[in-house]
């Protein structure tokens, strides 16, 4: 399973949360949504694949602003 923030969501300052994070022992990095599909590449997705966290029926929809997978190898 994979949960990453996106640089895609204009409800997002993304600037803020980077600059939040910096200093931070756990660094924010986004992600767009090409970057994600290119470091899936080679898994076998599960439905609905590559979507919006909230998307997802087993995800809380307070977590807009991520993209969420769940894969197999």
């Amino acid at each position: 399973m994979l949960a990453h923030a996106t640089v895609e969501n204009e409800d997002v300052n993304v600037d803020a949360l980077v600059g939040t994070y910096r200093n931070t022992e756990t660094p924010f990095h986004p992600r767009s949504r090409r970057e994600l599909e290119r470091l899936l590449d080679g898994y076998e997705l599960e439905e609905p694949g590559l979507v919006y966290a909230p998307e997802r029926p087993w995800e809380n929809p307070a977590l807009s602003g991520f993209h969420a997978a769940v894969a197999r190898l």
